[in-house]
């Protein structure tokens, strides 16, 4: 849920009311307002680097639950920490990244736990549902502002947080062993498939081994790609389409989380195709992550380029942003998979590792839009913007295909698996 739902309330459709609502109060300049918006980010790095370490010591259904229950009351509270002072608005906010920096990689350790070898990408397309969740709360944030005032955008964001969590605790345990309603078939077809690969004792991981790792700072630099642009899309596009397209506030959040629907269909095309070839033995699995790696940040990187050219258009802009997104959701096969092909074992604290990094795009983005457009906010400033993105996929890109890899490591492995034998 972005504080940018308080700024937008500033000036589309109703001026009374817009002005009633926001203008009284919260006048933030352009750096206020990214700070803001990096505020979450910041705490989001802050817990990153050891929020997998935590999932795997603790598991991630407890540990990743309790996360979310706070972050639901956290949300609630923000209305009020608007109206008492910046420095509170920015502590909470900085608090809710922090809660998620812990929370995300128990994603990845869930995956490792349920997920057969031949179906982690269509395990791992799941993690797109904080991109369903960024276009719900989109059209909610703006339909709630419009009709009764912002606040209720984060009231109803809290809201929908406890019922997920509720479910959450309902539904996730921490691996098949644990689960005590699902079929004892299915329960037998996962653990045999996890057969010396898994191991159910939980260890520390080989910091030393991962820091001298090759391939996995490859997975780094990707995942930082795909993350900066991302977050792009998640702080700015919707400045973007208000500010220069000039669309009201509910248009805005509907263009801008039009490209989000689209990535959210075409990722469990690119999963189901990707693990289609694994499970078939088409092409060796390195091959296989490079390969859609060329969807996931090439591809992107060239309609970023041409958007640079026709962002005059509205509708071309929005196109090409789309079809961006749309192809970007193969990283579903690349990125946001690979640290279950270098080691399942300790996914949650390569994730973790991967997301230090690359969520300091979640405030340097901001940060860039900001900068650039701080004297003027027009069309030139943000084809540059747009280029500057195109190669934050490009660079990333080729390293990847040039050092990146798909193979099992050894340090996978530092005993026996014995959680399936």
């Amino acid at each position: 849920m972005s504080v940018d739902t308080i700024q937008k309330s500033s000036g589309n459709k109703t001026d009374s009311i817009e002005k009633r609502v926001y203008h009284s109060h919260y006048v933030w300049t352009p750096q206020e307002e990214s700070t803001l918006l990096g505020a979450y980010y910041y705490g989001y790095v802050a817990t990153s680097l050891f929020g997998g370490v935590i999932c795997e010591r603790l598991g991630a259904r407890i540990v990743s639950g309790v996360c979310l229950a706070i972050n639901s009351v956290l949300t609630f509270l923000t209305p009020v920490a608007t109206g008492v002072h910046f420095a509170f608005l920015f502590t909470i906010r900085f608090m809710n990244g922090m809660f998620a920096g812990i929370a995300f990689p128990g994603n990845q350790f869930l995956i490792a736990k349920w997920s057969p070898p031949n179906e982690r990408a269509i395990f791992t397309a799941t993690i797109i549902g904080s991109s369903i969740g960024t276009l719900l709360t989109w059209v909610m944030s703006s339909l709630l502002s419009e009709a009764y005032g912002w606040d209720w955008a984060f009231y109803g964001a809290g809201f929908v947080s406890t019922i997920v969590m509720v479910f959450w605790f309902i539904i996730v345990f921490d691996e098949p062993a644990d689960h005590w309603y699902i079929r004892e078939e299915e329960r037998e077809y996962i653990q045999e498939s996890m057969k010396g690969l898994i191991m159910r004792k939980r260890v520390w991981p080989p910091f030393k081994q991962v820091a001298s790792s090759v391939p996995f700072y490859a997975a780094i630099v990707l995942h930082y790609g795909h993350m900066w642009n991302l977050y792009f899309q998640l702080t700015s596009s919707p400045k973007f389409f208000r500010e220069v397209l000039h669309f009201r506030l509910s248009t805005a959040a509907f263009y801008a989380g039009l490209p989000y629907l689209v990535r959210s269909i075409t990722v469990f095309g690119f999963a189901a195709a990707a693990d289609f070839i694994r499970r078939n033995n088409l092409l060796e699995i390195t091959f296989t992550r490079k390969f859609f790696c060329v969807f996931s940040h090439i591809l992107p990187a060239f309609t970023l380029l041409i958007m640079a050219a026709f962002c005059s258009n509205a509708y071309i802009c929005l196109g090409l942003t789309t079809v961006c997104m749309g192809f970007n959701a193969a990283a579903v096969a690349t990125n946001l998979i690979n640290v279950q092909d270098l080691a399942p074992n300790f996914a949650a604290t390569l994730y973790g590792i991967m997301n230090f990094f690359a969520n300091t795009a979640g405030f340097l983005a901001p940060i860039m839009v900001a900068a650039i457009t701080a004297t003027k906010n027009t069309l030139v400033e943000w084809r540059l913007i747009f280029v500057i993105n195109a190669f934050f996929y490009l660079i990333p890109g080729f390293l990847f295909i040039i050092f990146g890899s798909g193979e099992l490591q050894p340090w996978n492995n530092l005993q026996k698996p014995a959680a399936y034998d």
